[in-house]
């Protein structure tokens, strides 16, 4: 999965093709999480695994947790077995969520 410059995703089949696709919550799931110290890796339904983007993480509809993956080119909607790794370090302040990781708190804000 990956994103044309003008934002249109697509599926990349090698370096030379690639589909269009319809997109209509998340580009990707982030299945898995696991803390490596104060850090959060993500597996995603590729199977590639990345830290999670802090800064990037939203709460959408129905309280789905989401966070940019690939270099912010791309948005994975974090399931529920993910979640509940994530949610050990997740508190609150002055009404919203908060994560404790990477050494910062990173503010969880509406998508």
């Amino acid at each position: 999965m990956d994103r044309l410059d003008d934002g249109r995703p697509i599926l990349r089949l090698d370096d030379n093709r690639f589909a269009y696709v319809d997109v209509e919550d998340a580009h990707l799931l982030a299945v898995s999480a696991r803390w490596d110290g104060d850090r959060v890796l993500l597996t995603l339904n590729d199977g590639s695994e990345e830290e999670l983007d802090y800064a990037s993480l939203r709460v959408g509809e129905g309280h789905a947790l989401y966070c940019a993956v690939r270099k912010g080119r791309l948005v994975a909607r974090i399931t529920t077995a993910a979640y509940q790794v994530i949610a050990q370090r997740i508190g609150e302040r002055d009404g919203q969520p908060v994560l404790e990781a990477a050494g910062a708190s990173w503010t969880i804000t509406p998508r």
